[in-house]
């Protein structure tokens, strides 16, 4: 799946979806299947950074609780100034709405720390280091909760995936 253009997407919500220090992300359609919602993180141009190292390290990861990456792109702006852009599968939340809850549950603290804990191992062994990781940057998928899963009731349950990475290290 690859996509080119910002004229390929269409904005669901003005409002971004999420803020950082680099950049903004924006929940996006695509126009072609309407079903099909993306995460779009804008990066605009600035002096000291660029997000080339981001872009490689999501091209080279491929891990269930690590969030996919599409495709990315720049874009020229009128003032002659590039932007980029990075098209991310698109996640239901984040940890961070998560948090009152978990306080309350440990068995969902453990399940969200094997969780983390297979992606970090998985990431020690590409030699990555996030640098960033926090209750924001750990999103997260409702999915349907299976007999195994035995600290939740039946329903939907986390399934938590890491993303931002834009501070890592290779």
């Amino acid at each position: 799946m690859f996509f080119y253009c910002l004229d390929t997407f269409e904005k669901v919500e003005q409002k971004p979806i999420g803020e950082g220090f680099f950049g903004t992300v924006h929940k996006v359609r695509a126009k072609i299947d309407c079903s099909l919602n993306f995460a779009l993180k804008v990066i605009p141009a600035r002096r000291h950074y660029t997000p080339k190292k981001e872009v490689d390290a999501l091209k080279s990861l491929s891990h269930a609780h690590i969030v996919r990456y599409y495709n990315s792109y720049e874009e020229t702006t009128d003032d002659f100034f590039k932007t980029s852009r990075i098209i991310m599968e698109f996640c239901d939340g984040s940890l961070q709405s998560q948090m009152p809850s978990l306080k309350q549950d440990s068995a969902k603290v453990l399940d969200l720390m094997a969780q983390m804990a297979k992606v970090s191992k998985y990431m020690m062994d590409q030699e990555l280091l996030h640098r960033d990781i926090k209750p924001g940057n750990i999103l997260l998928q409702w999915r349907p909760s299976t007999d195994q899963d035995l600290c939740f009731k039946p329903g939907l349950r986390p399934f938590y995936k890491l993303a931002d990475f834009g501070c890592v290290s290779i």
